[in-house]
């Protein structure tokens, strides 16, 4: 069992649905309106029934105000909170 979850957190990213309360990539309870603003730089704000790429909010794209309406925003419905992570970039060959 322990092995499936080590596999499944090193494929999934840190990924909690936003309420007032949430618990931190580290374990800690923290009030998520504050701790999601200050580290804006590390998140992906996403509507829970989003798909692809729409009502997808990354933090480092976004200004501090912008991000700030998103999180509160966020409070008020059926978002999540993810991890941001580092994609492999891959080259890929397409013919046409």
């Amino acid at each position: 069992m322990k092995k499936d979850l080590n596999l499944i957190r090193s494929i999934i990213p840190w990924t909690k649905k936003i309420k007032e309360k949430i618990i931190n990539p580290y374990g800690k309870e923290v009030f998520a309106k504050e701790y999601l603003i200050k580290e804006k730089d590390n998140f992906v704000i996403k509507h829970a029934n989003a798909y692809s790429s729409s009502a997808v909010f990354i933090g480092s794209d976004c200004s501090p105000e912008k991000w700030k309406e998103i999180v509160e925003k966020s409070l008020e419905g059926d978002w999540v909170a993810q991890a941001l992570i580092d994609l492999p970039e891959i080259e890929t060959c397409f013919y046409g």
